[in-house]
């Protein structure tokens, strides 16, 4: 089994779904790509999105509103793309 790790520094929910499609292309059976879906995938998204909107870093910021929806599309890319799909989301709320 390969390990292929694809990580996009910086990025935040907004932006992978620009890039989904061509990180992940969907195997066109018959076409004699060697292209095979993933049999585990882990995809961590937050840090990023939850950049204070008012500091230096405000252009990675998303609301939550929009990083739910984000989160939908991607579960929803990934389903429709393979065959199983387990969603976890862990967050710690520091106060």
């Amino acid at each position: 089994a390969d390990v292929v790790l694809r990580g996009y520094s910086g990025y935040n929910t907004r932006w992978v779904l620009k890039v989904l499609d061509r990180v992940f292309p969907v195997s066109q059976g018959g076409d004699g790509g060697t292209e095979t879906a993933p049999i585990a995938l882990t995809v961590f998204f937050g840090a990023n999105d939850a950049c204070l909107p008012n500091r230096c870093s405000a252009f990675q910021h998303v609301p939550l509103h929009e990083y739910k929806e984000n989160i939908g599309s991607t579960v929803s890319f990934f389903k429709v793309t393979h065959i199983c799909i387990v969603v976890r989301i862990v967050n710690k709320m520091i106060r």
